[in-house]
């Protein structure tokens, strides 16, 4: 046997061992030294092991699909496979600087005018014609606005109300004349149409283009029609969710204690997120609102409202408009509408480890002082990077999905118990344990709207059609769709799936998270950042964050 084979084996042998610890600590210690199991308290399926042992990886598949398309599920065995008859996948690509760059499903006028602009080319400012995103916080909820206005919510900063005679004096200036791009010159970019059936061996050049923030993942969802198994797609998002560790954790267990995690990656110690969220909120209101073992459950509750109300009237929801974060967008309208491209892998300040940036919105802002510009609209899950927006980009937090990591981490770090729940009809939140300990009920908590213990109102106020919604911390999944509706059986006919087979589906995946290491091609690693993520996952979290 060679040395080096002897010598990387060791290496092996040595990460897993130190992934099993962080696995093993994760698992039986969560927020304030509380013990779990991998299962929301049920034993482990026996059953389970014994396939997984006789019949490796494939005993893991549930038989059921998830169509990234339109995140409905299916059974694997009858339904056509989307990655051999779905339509035309549409490939743009030029070259910039000597590099080949691309978009999957994109407005081709608008990538080649991204293009030009990515060679140096000044394109004139313009009033562009008001694309068809309506400016909807949530597009699957048909009564919203009404709901919104009978509970007090007014416009916000950047929000869809804004005033259009406040864009008619922007800059001292009258507003742009309309954009007219008819002898815009487009030939150098060549299109291609990709045929299905071609689309596996195409799959690696466009994951190195996207690892090199050289390719955009255009409108529409999952523009590859990939399919993903259910229970891994339910193990993936379980993976991805945040939990904080006790201040003291087993010495050897954990190499990160009093921290936040986004799955099984530190995002963010707890004492420098203390600092960065005092100097916000002000220590007062964090003392002041920090759990204590002698509040009743009223008192609870009353606090916990005081921090969902603060935390939305802190930060900013974005409405698409134009950002001006950057140098380029400083003499933009923060008023006016952005035109969306599409979705390109995280700029490198944007992207480290504590930023857990999912991938950069790119939009054009035309309506500028002095040049249109395409800005980047980066979608963070870490908390630091989270609430740093109030101070790089003017308040502006993002949408429910980053409301709703910050929320948990705010809830988290004064000392609550919370976790992550995911509506698979467009909408995130929270919950948040009351009274705190074992005999606590999770309770409904919505960071966004700053609401409170209100679960029936997206189906009832909002007029959704709920199919399934599940809970997740990094250890455990919970089905939890019938907390949050009154007409549950309308689900179960809505997601093709019956309570027996989900049942199923759910141990399944909890066992997985209980016993299985996070698996990858190459020992048992954490994508680092935006640029390792698959193209699987960037289609995954599309649904999640676009609400």
């Amino acid at each position: 046997m060679s040395r080096s084979f002897i010598a990387v084996t060791t290496v092996a042998v040595a990460c897993l061992s130190v992934q099993s610890a962080v696995a093993r600590s994760l698992l039986h210690r969560g927020a304030g030294g509380v013990e779990l199991n991998g299962a929301g308290n049920e034993p482990a399926a026996p059953h389970l092991v014994e396939l997984a042992g006789k019949q490796g990886l494939a005993a893991l598949r549930t038989g059921i699909d998830l169509d990234l398309s339109s995140l409905s599920v299916k059974s694997a065995a009858t339904a056509v496979p989307i990655d051999k008859f779905g339509p035309y996948v549409k490939f743009a690509n030029a070259t910039v600087a000597g590099h080949e760059v691309g978009c999957l499903n994109c407005d081709t006028e608008l990538f080649a005018r991204w293009v030009k602009q990515s060679r140096g080319f000044k394109e004139a400012a313009c009033k562009e014609t008001p694309s068809a995103y309506s400016g909807s916080k949530h597009p699957n909820s048909p009564g919203y606005k009404a709901w919104q206005k009978k509970n007090g919510g007014g416009a916000s900063f950047l929000s869809e109300d804004a005033s259009a005679a406040g864009e008619s004096s922007f800059l001292g200036r009258e507003p742009s004349k309309a954009c007219n791009h008819s002898d815009f010159d487009a030939s150098d970019v060549k299109i291609s149409k990709i045929r299905p059936p071609d689309l596996d061996a195409f799959r690696p050049k466009l994951q190195s283009l996207w690892a090199q923030r050289h390719l955009v993942v255009g409108p529409g969802y999952n523009p590859l029609h990939q399919s993903m198994d259910f229970g891994e797609s339910l193990v993936s998002l379980a993976r991805k969710s945040p939990m904080v560790t006790p201040e003291e954790c087993e010495k050897g267990d954990a190499p990160h204690c009093n921290s936040l995690f986004n799955g099984l990656r530190v995002t963010a110690p707890l004492t420098k997120l203390n600092t960065s969220i005092a100097n916000i909120f002000g220590n007062k209101f964090m003392e002041e609102h920090h759990y204590r073992s002698d509040m009743s459950t009223a008192e609870q509750r009353k606090h916990i409202q005081a921090v969902l109300t603060k935390l939305k009237s802190s930060y900013s929801f974005y409405f698409q408009k134009c950002l001006s974060h950057e140098e380029d967008t400083l003499q933009c309208n923060e008023k006016a509408d952005s035109k969306f491209l599409g979705q390109v892998a995280c700029q490198d300040q944007d992207d480290e480890v504590q930023d857990d940036c999912v991938y950069a919105d790119l939009r054009l802002c035309t309506d500028c002082k002095e040049s249109s510009s395409f800005f980047e609209y980066s979608r963070f899950h870490g908390p630091m990077a989270l609430f740093d927006t109030k101070h790089n980009r003017k308040s502006v937090m993002g949408q429910c999905e980053e409301f709703s990591r910050a929320g948990h981490a705010l809830m988290s770090l004064l000392g609550y118990e919370a976790r992550y729940v995911l509506d698979f009809t467009d909408h995130v939140w929270i919950e948040i344990k009351i009274p705190k300990g074992p005999e606590g009920k999770w309770v409904h908590a919505d960071p966004s709207e700053g609401v409170l213990d209100s679960p029936l109102m997206y189906e009832s106020g909002w007029g959704k059609k709920l199919t399934m919604i599940f809970a997740f911390t990094p250890w455990s999944v919970e089905h939890v769709t019938k907390t949050y509706t009154a007409k549950y059986d309308e689900t179960v006919q809505r997601r093709h799936v019956s309570d027996e087979k989900l049942n199923e589906v759910v141990a399944a995946a909890n066992h997985r998270l209980k016993y299985e290491l996070p698996l990858n091609s190459w020992g048992y690693q954490v994508a680092a950042n935006s640029k390792a993520r698959t193209l699987r996952e960037v289609a995954l979290w599309q649904h999640f964050e676009s609400s």
